[in-house]
């Protein structure tokens, strides 16, 4: 049984990858910017705030940091208000680990009131004991600290903490700081599919239906 559960909830919980390139790339082209080849893996792997200061330090000088951030979050919050879904198998298996009494936590990059207001929609959001954001901790994942504050919240040490991840810098950071990680893949970014299956070995989840066999397996 897993007791503890870290989530985090872009690509992993809701299907909102493609909504984040799209609002990096229409405020590029809003600005008349052409868009840099690999500008998706650059931006994955860091926290809004950091690729909010990126986009302004290398593509949109004229604006600040704050301003790329406020124009990116205009565009976010009503997708996430109203229409980006969950993932396919997720509330069932939420459902079954709340049943359980696995105590779950959330811990993103990504913007609060965002996932907030997607979660509540769903109809998830009660199944979180809070949300831990990396604004919150001063760093993206590429350090464990957004990690470490979800178990210190929860009470639980690294090793009992079950993290669920898509991306595969944040699954290597949660590991070498001693989390057990769940990689999810995600249909925007096909070609990181093999890291996270690499990286976590039978810990990887093809699809979320598949969670309760897992967890039997693994977890006993």
């Amino acid at each position: 049984m897993i007791r503890y559960g870290i989530f985090d909830v872009d690509g992993t919980l809701l299907d909102s990858m493609g909504v984040w390139h799209q609002a990096s790339v229409r405020l590029l082209e809003k600005h008349g910017v052409t868009i840099p080849q690999g500008l998706d893996e650059t931006l994955e792997v860091l926290s809004l705030r950091g690729g909010s200061e990126y986009l302004s330090r290398h593509l949109l000088p004229q604006l600040t940091p704050e301003q790329v951030r406020e124009q990116i979050d205009q565009q976010l919050r009503e997708e996430y208000r109203l229409r980006i879904p969950l993932k396919e198998g997720v509330r069932q298996q939420l459902e079954r680990l709340h049943r359980q009494g696995t105590r779950m936590i959330i811990a993103t990059a990504g913007i609060d009131q965002c996932a907030r207001d997607a979660l509540t929609r769903l109809e998830i959001l009660p199944f979180f004991e809070g949300m831990v954001n990396c604004a919150d901790v001063g760093a993206d994942k590429n350090s464990p600290q957004v990690f470490l504050e979800a178990a210190r919240r929860l009470g639980a040490a690294p090793h009992e903490a079950v993290v669920f991840e898509d991306a595969p810098h944040a699954i290597r950071t949660a590991q070498k700081a001693g989390f057990p990680v769940i990689g999810i893949p995600d249909c925007w970014a096909m070609a990181r599919r093999q890291d996270v299956a690499e990286l976590c070995g039978e810990l990887y989840l093809p699809h979320w239906s598949q969670l309760e066999e897992l967890e039997r397996r693994m977890f006993p």
